[in-house]
């Protein structure tokens, strides 16, 4: 009986404490009913944004969404431009294979270590431009610009550095201006393409390996004035057909027209001044400074000599 009891008054006991227990669970639902409701508008209030904010982005500020693209290429992008002398500039236009040097004054010259700030770009240039202003062209500035057909010097250009076009083998042409009165060493070695060339009045000397290789080369005509030619000035220059020697010439380097085995005629116009050149040599012969070596044949003003009076 007891026991029985005991059974009932735990039931009671249960259904009190599941009545007591409702309005507390109501409200925790209603509770956590505005919580879920407050977390929907939340979400919901939050896309919004978003979406709203993206939509000004496209809309107010293209201007400013290409900025973030021009920062990113920036930053991921060699940017093709820079100085290349102290008031000197350049830029690379990819598209049309065009450098262009513009500013005031001297370029820097460079060494084989350090190579011109535009060296990456040497296969992807093919014209160049040399704005006036600008008084030289450094040593080593447009070394083995191996596809570039053609250059353009607005400048009055005093100094062309050594090596700076050495191994533009494609270059076809190049009109060096009258301002010019130097020549580096090497300055235009190794081409393949060009056949003639005209140095400017202003040039004294012709620099040691100035023409060195230039296979294509047929014809050269040097000014008066030019007092030197430099050890193998036109060595291996196969093809070179004529050779005008002015009387202002005192000194043949060694080997200046070695192996220029297409010689055919070496041109003057002092017989006495000819004979006064030093032709230096490596040997008892000479036979590598002498351009008569190869060519066999000397005209005096246009005719040919064929007989020689020494008194």
């Amino acid at each position: 009986m007891k026991g029985t009891i005991s059974k009932v008054l735990a039931f009671v006991m249960v259904i009190v404490l599941s009545i007591s227990l409702l309005p507390s669970t109501s409200a925790e639902a209603a509770s956590n009913t505005e919580a879920a409701s407050n977390t929907e508008t939340s979400t919901f209030a939050d896309f919004s944004d978003s979406t709203s904010t993206g939509e000004a982005e496209d809309v107010e500020g293209t201007t400013a969404g290409t900025q973030k693209k021009s920062k990113v290429s920036a930053m991921n992008v060699e940017i093709k431009s820079g100085t290349c002398g102290p008031n000197v500039t350049w830029e690379f236009d990819e598209d049309e294979g065009l450098l262009t040097i513009s500013g005031k004054g001297d370029m820097y010259n460079y060494k084989s270590n350090s190579k011109s700030p535009f060296y990456n770009y040497r296969d992807e240039i093919k014209k160049i431009v040399i704005a006036d202003g600008v008084t030289s062209i450094g040593s080593y500035m447009f070394y083995d610009c191996k596809n570039l057909i053609n250059i353009t010097i607005l400048a009055n250009i005093t100094d062309i550095g050594n090596y700076a076009f050495t191994y533009c083998e494609n270059l076809e042409r190049i009109d060096i201006p009258a301002s010019v009165t130097s020549i580096g060493d090497c300055a235009v070695g190794y081409w393949k393409s060009f056949e003639r060339i005209d140095i400017p009045k202003g040039v004294t000397k012709i620099s040691s390996v100035t023409f060195y290789l230039c296979e294509g080369l047929k014809e050269v005509t040097l000014p008066d004035g030019i007092v030197s030619i430099g050890s193998t000035a036109f060595s291996s220059c196969r093809n070179l057909e004529r050779i005008d020697i002015p009387a202002s010439v005192t000194s043949i380097g060694n080997s200046a027209f070695g192996n220029c085995s297409g010689l055919k005629g070496v041109y003057i116009t002092d017989l006495a001044a000819w004979c006064n050149i030093q032709f230096s040599s490596i040997n008892k012969y000479n036979l590598a400074a002498n351009p008569l070596s190869y060519a066999k044949k000397l005209y005096l003003n246009g005719e040919l000599v064929t007989d020689l009076v020494i008194p």
